[in-house]
């Protein structure tokens, strides 16, 4: 993130505008929004206490509508936390919301989960799964040329597939 201040700045108006609309379907996409920018400084804490507090029923609309989504943010702050119940929740909580992206073709919400499935199982110590699920993900990508800038906080553990076979372009943060 290149702008933390502007970024928190901007999510505090959008939760304020949240508030004063008084729509709760509003009201989380902010708070969401304020648990993944506390996810990306690296401020674990707010953005657990966020994903465990956070109870909504998984919603198609959200899916299509949203650029951010609560349950795929509640889903990546579970697999930085990296706890065993917390991975299986992220699992079960991304197979959820492939199902619903699958009937409804959302692919670019399919893939996405499908790139964080296999971030929970490498996390879970299932090396050669999570392999397989990140190069479900690239053909997945592929055939449409998606395109989603990423920046992890470290790269992949040994043996995941190298960027430039696959074509992947990836900045890394140590």
């Amino acid at each position: 993130m290149h702008e933390p201040d502007e970024a928190a700045e901007a999510a505090g108006r959008l939760e304020e505008f949240a508030r004063e609309l008084n729509e709760p379907q509003y009201q989380v996409v902010a708070q969401s929004c304020l648990a993944r920018l506390a996810l990306l400084k690296g401020e674990l804490a707010p953005a657990v206490e966020w994903a465990r507090s956070f109870r909504a029923e998984l919603a198609p609309m959200a899916l299509f509508l949203w650029t951010e989504v609560p349950w795929v943010t509640q889903a990546r702050v579970l697999i930085a936390a990296g706890s065993e119940e917390g991975l299986a929740q992220a699992s079960a909580l991304l197979a959820a919301i492939r199902r619903q992206s699958e009937e409804y073709h959302f692919a670019s919400q399919v893939i996405e989960v499908s790139v964080l499935h296999a971030l929970a199982l490498e996390k879970q110590g299932r090396v050669d799964e999570a392999r397989g699920a990140l190069e479900e993900s690239v053909a997945l990508a592929r055939p449409g040329g998606w395109i989603r800038p990423s920046r992890l906080r470290r790269p992949p553990g040994p043996g995941w597939p190298g960027s430039r076979r696959w074509g992947i372009v990836a900045r890394w943060r140590t």
